[in-house]
This record gives C-alpha cells, structure tokens and sequence, in this order.
C-alpha cells in the first residue's frame, strides 16, 4: 500500500532558560509550533512562519548553512533533527506520515501574540501558560570515565 507523506517543519523556541509550547486543541497535547510546508516555502520558511502564526514572535533558527552555491544550487539552513513520523495510526495500520524538518530557535521576548484562531488565550495567561519547560544543562564533566550502569 502507498503511504502518503506531509512535509512538516517544527521549531522549538528557547528564550532565558525556557522552551515555548502551546497546547494542541485536536491532539489534547503540549507541543512546539510548527505545521506543514506550503508549496511555495522551504523549510526554514515554514518554521519561521508557524512560530509567527502561533506564537506570534520572530524567531531566530539556530540552524548551520553551508557556503555550498553554484549557479543552480544554494545551501539553505539545516535542521537539527530530521524525522518520519507516523500519523493516524489505526490497527496497525499508517493513516499517512510527517517528514519533520525540526529547528531550535531563539526569541527576545516572551510577549506571546498569536494570530487569529491560533489560540484562545486572555491576555494575561498568553505569557504565562505557553512558556512552560524550563531547560536544565547538564555538566558532562560529572560523567566523564563513566559507562551508564557505574553507580553514582
């Protein structure tokens, strides 16, 4: 059977120690922006887009571009993560799946202001609510000489 497949773009926006989620109506979970890739968009496009549409803040993709170029060709920024995602999973079976082009981003502010019909928020809880994860850095130092069964 053929599987049909969405190209997605996903962004997770870091501003002061924290990661921006926003709740999903449909799927009932917390999850980053992002959305699908217009015909007309490439990738980093589309992720740009959809942190402006649901969060509406600009971001800045923490993303490498190569100096790759030729008269026919130029290097765009790269994800970080690429992945295939199987959606609307029914007995067993793979309804289509998700190409995800997934980017980390920054933001100078947590002035949250969202477009119409992206989320229904009061003022108020607009910037508390949706940035919620506080990232945590780990010291690798600690676990140097270390295999993952040693006992601390």
């Amino acid at each position: 059977m053929e599987t049909t497949r969405h190209f997605v773009a996903t962004v997770y926006v870091v501003n002061g120690g924290a990661v921006a989620l926003h709740e999903h109506d449909r799927l009932g979970m917390w999850l980053p922006p992002g959305g699908h890739v217009e015909r007309e968009e490439l990738p980093h496009e589309a992720a740009r887009r959809e942190v402006r549409e649901e969060l509406g803040l600009d971001v800045e993709l923490v993303a490498p571009v190569d100096d790759l170029q030729s008269p026919t060709a130029a290097s765009i920024p790269k994800p970080q993560h690429f992945l295939l995602e199987d959606i609307n999973v029914c007995d067993g079976e793979v309804g289509h799946q998700h190409v995800d082009f997934v980017y980390y981003g920054t933001v100078g502010s947590r002035d949250l202001d969202p477009a119409p019909g992206e989320a229904i928020l009061t003022p108020i809880r607009r910037r508390l609510i949706v940035i919620i994860v506080t990232v945590y850095r780990v010291d690798r130092t600690q676990y140097r000489g270390r295999s993952r069964n040693d006992s601390q």
